[in-house]
């Protein structure tokens, strides 16, 4: 697209700076042409005075026209963002240095919905406090920013997965008191790749005890901040009067003042992590439609019918159908110590000794071992009247000794 927009130019002088310009506009990523060329919809929320602009084919979110500013339609149709654009968001691009289409939708979001939840509970959040629960960081794709939790202090879940189609629906809209308010003067148009450092401070107890205080009361389930919810928050924020933090700065503390505060800081966190587990406790959990549908045989039937066809059965039934149970796993351990009962009755010694014999002689050997031996004085020569001591040693030899 940069060389059919070049050759329309004829001057040599002018193509070689028009070359290097668009050179520059394009070196965090290559942008694909917006697909939006007609009105936009109405999920949008953008009100009909505002000025909308689709690209041409040679203008990227890195090159906007001069005085307006390049937005992506997710932003609006799915994040909550409004006009006039919220004043967290504006200072925030001032102070940190980067565009707004530098953001991810996530980021965008996750500074919405903190801020209504701030607002239903009378707190305007500020950027300082902010900084205290997210971190800003550049993301794997060249010239993008999203946000990072803190330890602890991760306050949304669920986030939607990775995707880049919105990449595709952007436009542009003009800078002025209709988008920016009294703030057009703080609009950013260049694309950063460095954010700017800011100086939040200390952890402001005020702050500590709302965060606490909307995060274990309020509705912080991600679902639950529809579109509706953070525009009306929005637009309460400049009629309302709200609690603000002070911001706390050590440059005029010594290092015993400093390190009391730092010590207090770190408790703080500790208690606004707990009232932020507490308030994810009361939040339902979420199982799968399928999970509460039986399945039978690889195929799935409503629960309602379930319910009906199976026969609800007594408690006479279900305590036969134990004993019946208990009786088949009992069934091969009573016979196993029949067994072993009748072993115990010959002794110690004719245990041991019919065991052996069991291994040489087979079952029929180990059954006769168990008969009543015959008298003493009734000897035979064939050993078959012997004493019981000496039969399994004289009737069996397994080797012949030599004589």
């Amino acid at each position: 697209m940069a060389v059919a927009v070049v050759q329309h130019v004829v001057q040599p002088g002018v193509q070689f700076r028009f070359y290097v310009l668009l050179v520059i506009s394009v070196k965090f990523s290559t942008h694909e042409p917006s697909i939006l060329s007609a009105e936009i919809g109405g999920s949008t929320g953008i009100p009909p005075e505002v000025e909308i602009r689709f690209p041409e084919p040679h203008e990227s979110p890195e090159n906007p026209p001069p005085g307006y500013c390049c937005a992506f339609e997710i932003f609006f149709s799915a994040c909550g963002l409004s006009f006039l654009l919220p004043e967290l968001i504006v200072k925030m691009m001032f102070e940190l240095g980067f565009a707004l289409p530098q953001m991810c939708p996530n980021f965008v979001q996750t500074v919405l919905c903190l801020q209504t939840l701030g607002e239903e509970f009378d707190y305007q959040l500020s950027l300082a406090d902010f900084l205290q629960v997210y971190t800003v960081k550049t993301g794997r794709a060249k010239g993008t920013l999203y946000v990072s939790p803190l330890s602890g202090l991760k306050v949304f879940d669920d986030l939607p997965e990775k995707d880049e189609k919105w990449r595709k629906s952007y436009f542009f809209f003009p800078v002025n008191e209709l988008t920016f308010g009294h703030r057009a003067s703080s609009y950013v148009s260049k694309w950063t790749s460095k954010i700017d450092h800011f100086e939040r401070g200390l952890l402001c107890p005020t702050f500590a005890e709302f965060f606490s205080r909307f995060c274990s009361q309020g509705q912080i389930a991600w679902d639950s901040f529809s579109c509706e919810r953070i525009r009306a928050s929005t637009a309460r924020l400049g009629r309302r009067s709200l609690v603000c933090s002070d911001p706390v700065s050590v440059s005029e503390m010594n290092y015993r003042e400093e390190r009391a505060c730092r010590i207090a800081e770190k408790e703080a966190k500790k208690h606004m992590a707990a009232a932020l587990a507490e308030g994810k406790a009361r939040i339902p959990i979420k199982t799968p439609s399928s999970s509460s549908v039986p399945e039978v045989s690889g195929t799935s039937a409503p629960p309602t019918r379930s319910s009906e066809l199976a026969p609800k059965k007594t408690s006479a039934e279900v305590s036969s159908q134990q004993t019946d149970s208990s009786k088949k796993r009992k069934e091969p351990e009573t016979a196993s110590s029949s067994r072993e009962k009748g072993l115990a009755r010959t002794g110690p010694s004719g245990d041991e000794r019919s065991r052996s014999s069991s291994k040489d002689r087979g079952p029929s050997s180990e059954r006769r071992s168990k008969e009543a031996p015959p008298p003493k004085d009734s000897g035979d020569s064939s050993g078959r009247n012997l004493p019981k001591e000496q039969r399994p040693f004289a009737r069996v030899p397994l080797h012949p000794q030599p004589t």
